[in-house]
Order: C-alpha cells, then sequence, then structure tokens
C-alpha cells in the first residue's frame, strides 16, 4: 500500500520477515539489543597525586545490567581504594564494594547493577601516579567476570561471584533431606565416611574414627610394666588440658595374679614423674594436650571413683591371671585430673598398664 501526503512524500507498507520466515508482528517481535556503554564520567587517565581521589559521577544505569571496570596503574591503590557505589537516587550510598588494586596490576573487575545510579571512586596510594587508566563500560548483558589463568595464584582482592547452594540426597524412606556440615577442628565439613574400594572384590574398605584419629596424627598411647608385692599400689595421675580438645580415652590393665583396678575422677594430687606418651602415628610430630604421671603427692582428694575392677587368683597365676579392658570410649573431662590405681592381692604380681587416647575438639 502506498499513501501520498501534502509534501509530496510517498509512504508505503512492508512486512519484514524473520530468520526463520515469520512475519516480524506482535506475535513475533523484533528483537534489538541494546549496546554497551562507556561511562565518561566514571573513566578517567589523569594521574593522581599521592593520596588523591577520583570521584566519579553518578551514572543512570536502568537500561543496563552489569558494569564492569578495567583499572591499571604503575602505583598501589589504597587499602580498599577501589570502590563501587550503588545508589537508589544518586545522592545516598545503598551499596559499596571495595578492592585493593597492586601496583602494575591490570585488574578487571565486574558487578552486578540492582540500583538506578551507580559511581566509581578511587583513593591512590601513597605515591604519585606515572600513569593511571581507569574504564568503566556498562554492559546490556551480562559478561563473563575476570578471567585466570590456571596457574595464577588467586588473592583476597580477585574478583569472584559468590556460589551458595544446599545440598541434599534421598534417605531410606525416599525422603529428600539437607546434607548437613559438621564442626571439624578447622572449620565446617561435610561429614563423610573414609572408605576405599578393594579392586579384587570391589567391596568397600572402611576404617573407624579412632582410626582415622591415628592417621592425622591425633592418636597416642603410654605403656608400662610393674611388679608389685601383695597390698603394693602403682599410681598414674592422668592430667587433661582446658581445652574443648577433649582425650577419647581407654586403657588395658593386666595382673600376673590377684589385681584390683581403679579410675578416680576430679583428684587434686600432684604428679611426681611426668612420663613420655608417645604418638601411634610414628610419621607425626603432634603432641599429646594429656599428661601422664607416675606416682602423686600432696593433695587432700583422689576424687570420685568412676571404674572398678578387680579379678585373679593367688595360685596357678601362670594361668589365671587378671585383666581389665574398658573397651568404651572415656571422653574425659578437660582442666581435670585422673587417678588411674593398680593394686596387687598377692607377692610377685606383674602388672602391666596400657593408657590410650585420641584428642579431638569437641562439637558444641
Amino acid at each position: 500500500m502506498t499513501d501520498a501526503n501534502p509534501n509530496g512524500i510517498q509512504a508505503q507498507e512492508v512486512t519484514v520477515y524473520d530468520k526463520d520466515g515469520n512475519p516480524i508482528d506482535a506475535d513475533y517481535p523484533m528483537a534489538v539489543a541494546l549496546a554497551n556503554k562507556t561511562s565518561s564520567g566514571n573513566s578517567t587517565s589523569t594521574p593522581l597525586l599521592a593520596g588523591s581521589v577520583f570521584t566519579g559521577e553518578w551514572e543512570r544505569t536502568c537500561k543496563y545490567a552489569n558494569c564492569s571496570i578495567m583499572v591499571s596503574s604503575d602505583v598501589a591503590s589504597a587499602t580498599d581504594g577501589l570502590i563501587f557505589q550503588q545508589s537508589t537516587n544518586g545522592v545516598d550510598v545503598e551499596d559499596t564494594d571495595t578492592y585493593t588494586v597492586g601496583a602494575n596490576k591490570k585488574k578487571q573487575f565486574t558487578f552486578g547493577i540492582a540500583t538506578e545510579y551507580v559511581r566509581v571512586v578511587y583513593t591512590n596510594g601513597a605515591s604519585p601516579q606515572s600513569y593511571f587508566r581507569l574504564q568503566t563500560i556498562l554492559h546490556s548483558g551480562t559478561p563473563k567476570s575476570s578471567s585466570h589463568r590456571i596457574g595464577d595464584s588467586i588473592i583476597g582482592d580477585d574478583d569472584g561471584e559468590l556460589m551458595k547452594a544446599v545440598l541434599s540426597a534421598e534417605d531410606e524412606n525416599g525422603d529428600f533431606v539437607n546434607i548437613r556440615a559438621i564442626q571439624g577442628q578447622t572449620g565446617y565439613n561435610l561429614k563423610v565416611s573414609l572408605d576405599q574400594i578393594e579392586p579384587t572384590t570391589n567391596s568397600v574398605k572402611t576404617i573407624d574414627y579412632s582410626h582415622a584419629e591415628l592417621h592425622a596424627g591425633e592418636h597416642y598411647y603410654y605403656t608400662d610394666a610393674v611388679e608389685l608385692d601383695s597390698a603394693a599400689v602403682q599410681n598414674y595421675l592422668i592430667t587433661t588440658p582446658n581445652t574443648t580438645k577433649w582425650a577419647h580415652f581407654t586403657f588395658l590393665s593386666t595382673g600376673s595374679a590377684v589385681t584390683q583396678v581403679e579410675l578416680f575422677e576430679a583428684a587434686d594430687r600432684t604428679g611426681t614423674t611426668l612420663q613420655t606418651v608417645l604418638n601411634n602415628n610414628r610419621n607425626s610430630v603432634n603432641t599429646a594436650g594429656v599428661t601422664i604421671h607416675k606416682d602423686y603427692s600432696g593433695g587432700a582428694t583422689d576424687g570420685t571413683r568412676i571404674y572398678f575392677h578387680k579379678s585373679g587368683s593367688a595360685t596357678n597365676q601362670s594361668s589365671s591371671g587378671a585383666a581389665s579392658r574398658n573397651e568404651q570410649e572415656i571422653d574425659l573431662k578437660q582442666n581435670t585430673k585422673y587417678i588411674l590405681r593398680v593394686t596387687s592381692g598377692t607377692n610377685d604380681n606383674l602388672t602391666n598398664t596400657a593408657l590410650y587416647w585420641y584428642e579431638h575438639t569437641n562439637i558444641a
């Protein structure tokens, strides 16, 4: 259709088709890409004096989704000297991102735009700049965040994206539940088992927790052998440190004849002879927090008896020895003294004592 107007200009209606042959109309609108824009009010190449500040202009950004900044100088910025600010009204700062830029480091930073206005503020370091290049570009789409070579070291002022996720898994009832983290010695971790596939049978091999602590260099032991006569006593004073790194404790005490074994908690005695405690992992240099003394002196109380065992025979000693094994872990109290007491009921009683524990930070 052709129309003429009084000025002699003709207008003709045409139909435009997309690449698939569809006519451009309300059902098939024409896609229009908004070009990126360099923010001249937030870009500069003028070197700054020592400690000087470049303050950009508030730029209206309603048509743009992201902002990228490229900056380089022969002088490092002040601490947190690069500041990207966002504002709802071009006056009040609602959100701020700060970075420190190193000398001769060409750095790219990318920001999502959440408000109507943005600007850049840059504070120079302690020396005058020989050169300074700051360029700010507004993007209608989402550009790639700053790039790094695989071999480059990552520093705290590198640009990065925060990724948060919740892991869930199906339980034995077919329900999906969130997987929780547990507190370890250096932070929070996902709770996993230490396992290995045995290549011959494809079976799963696992180790228990105390075995894992052995590999971690946190499992310790102490052994001693003493020959006691009737009514003679051997005391071991066990002292735990005042930390939440608790001792998970087991022991074994045997005698060749009648033998009585007791464990007391909350004694106030003073140890006599400090003993050598060994690490089960002979490759580890870790040392125990728990201390062992042989015999004690002073004080007024042995504390409360929390374990008692007596066995053995006065005759046929070679075949009727006594044995006391505490196979269930006892989590010893922190900052507490314990006494393990071995008492003989006969003469020439050969007693053996072995203490085993690993130390692990308590999970509150």
